[in-house]
């Protein structure tokens, strides 16, 4: 029977264990179950012009949740997929089995819509983080949110008060609690903590970089005289008149997998020779970045690199599987720029039961095609083009229509392949066909004397264009009729916000000038005097 006395001695021996486990809880399952599904959001608030848009929200949510584990847990979370379209969830720095890192096609097959898709992996660090869809473009609008990862007391590195008062500051819901701090509701202008001389007019203001960072503690990577180091450099170009991105000239499907094995150094040198910076992230690893800080060198997954930058930086290869390393700009990373990193002699990934197919769904992305076309509806003729092309092909077509036979009547193919690294040559073939009305004895001759067929002219022809400074576009054309053409030609000049200008002239004595005014992303007025038909005005539909 239980008396006042029995009570008290078993509370004052529970007392210890209840305090204990106030700050340490057993390691245990962490369950989240995450429903994928279609919304609409309004950008920028309410305010007038402001028009709902899609998005994709996360339990009803964006961001998406907030999930926190404890070091020793193991995260057991469901994705429920209700879009009408695949999707994927990667763990970004996150060390886990490779079959859970989340890239389609790589490490998983895409989350069928109307399906459920489990991840299930062990929580072996701690620190904040985020995951986010792998998927398109699915990031950018609304698949993205925290992670938290708390020490164990237990860990010989946990600082007593200050971990234990982040802990704390963490709501149920993942939430951070302001705790009476100036921190409320999370809207804390991070910009005037940083740079607090930024708001003061001060104009001596350091800007934060690489190579002020310094682990705390020592990062050195094994020294073993019979250890490998594999010593691979990237340079990292493109082109951003065409929006085109590769690592050393080449897209992830052109490219064979990087092999590297396991326990060996992988050193990398990078070097940005394009005109944009590019976040490079590596999945699965912290890499070390050689700034200079010896054996106290940073450890990160993503590093920043500027144009005409180079970095080097190495990890110790660890894991097993195949390990994405690419750009973190969605736009980027789409249209090629990456690597695989792949281990020899890794077991089969069983989330990927027919590899071959993964991988031509993979390559897909940066081969895919790109449909753009405009149309001039104006007052004396219609003209426009469509253009068709992808990383390295181009398939366009140019016409221009007269109202009456004196005008004529001209459509112009050219199928072409960028080259070189950083694509301003495209050697391409082409087919030319022409109308226009002459008199009895007027006739036409280019600058070389060769006679003008212009009146009744199918040839096909042989060229190239190539891409001169100012982005003026350089071409040269031999036609099967013998007829020899050059020409320069600039579009798009930007003049103001929504005014353009465009040029042309070329050797069959053919010239044009106009402008455009910008109404919207689609829809436009032109005005442009051409040599053949004149001076018209219009309007300019775009797609």
């Amino acid at each position: 029977m239980w008396n006042a006395s029995s009570i008290f001695i078993f509370l004052v021996f529970l007392t210890p264990v209840f305090a204990q486990l106030k700050h340490h809880t057993m390691p245990k399952v962490v369950r989240y179950d995450l429903y994928v599904r279609d919304t609409t959001v309004t950008f920028g608030g309410t305010s007038p012009g402001k028009k709902p848009r899609r998005a994709i929200a996360v339990n009803g949510q964006i961001p998406m949740p907030t999930l926190t584990f404890a070091e020793g847990d193991t995260a057991e979370i469901y994705v429920h997929n209700e879009l009408s379209e695949e999707t994927s969830l990667h763990w970004h720095g996150l060390f886990l089995p490779n079959q859970y890192d989340g890239v389609p096609n790589l490490t998983q097959m895409p989350i069928k819509p109307h399906t459920t898709h489990l991840y299930r992996f062990p929580i072996i660090q701690n620190g904040t983080h985020w995951y986010h869809s792998h998927t398109g473009l699915q990031e950018q609008i609304g698949m993205y949110g925290s992670m938290i990862l708390n020490k164990r007391s237990t860990d010989s590195t946990f600082r007593t008060g200050i971990d234990d008062m982040m802990n704390g500051m963490m709501k149920m819901n993942g939430n951070l609690d302001d705790m009476g701090m100036s921190m409320s509701l999370n809207q804390m202008d991070m910009n005037t903590v940083m740079y607090p001389e930024a708001s003061s007019g001060a104009k001596d203001i350091v800007t934060l970089n690489y190579a002020m960072l310094k682990s705390p503690t020592k990062t050195t990577l094994p020294t073993v005289p019979s250890l490998r180091v594999k010593e691979l450099f990237f340079e990292l170009s493109g082109n951003m008149n065409r929006y085109v991105w590769s690592i050393d000239n080449k897209v992830v499907s052109e490219t064979d997998k990087i092999l590297i094995k396991k326990d060996e150094i992988v050193r990398i040198t990078i070097h940005n020779g394009s005109m944009m910076r590019h976040p490079m992230h590596l999945h699965g690893h912290d890499f070390r970045v050689l700034n200079g800080q010896g054996d106290y060198s940073p450890l990160k997954n993503v590093i920043d690199i500027m144009p005409m930058e180079t970095d080097t930086l190495e990890f110790a290869a660890t894991e097993s599987g195949d390990w994405f390393f690419h750009c973190h700009i969605l736009y980027h990373m789409m249209a090629g720029m990456g690597r695989v990193f792949s281990y020899e002699n890794s077991p089969p990934n069983p989330e990927i039961p027919n590899p071959k197919l993964a991988q031509r769904k993979l390559f897909a992305d940066d081969r895919a095609f790109h449909t753009m076309a405009e149309n001039d509806f104006a007052t004396n003729g219609n003209d426009g083009e469509l253009m068709v092309s992808n990383t390295r092909w181009s398939i366009g077509t140019e016409w221009r229509l007269g109202y009456h036979d004196r005008h004529g009547y001209e459509t112009e193919t050219h199928i072409g392949r960028y080259i070189g690294k950083m694509q301003w040559l495209m050697p391409f073939i082409g087919f030319d066909w022409r109308y226009r009305k002459l008199g009895i004895d007027e006739q036409e001759k280019n600058i070389f004397g060769q006679r003008n067929t212009k009146d009744n002219r199918a040839v096909l022809s042989l060229g190239v264009n190539y891409t001169l400074p100012m982005l003026i576009t350089a071409q040269a054309e031999v036609f099967t009729d013998g007829i020899v053409r050059f020409q320069l030609e600039r579009k798009d000049i930007p003049l103001s916000k929504r005014l353009r200008m465009s040029w042309m002239v070329n050797t069959d004595k053919e010239y044009m000038a106009g402008f455009q005014y910008i109404v919207g992303k689609n829809l436009g007025f032109s005005t442009h005097y051409d040599s053949d038909m004149g001076f018209g005005v219009g309007l300019m539909i775009k797609y």
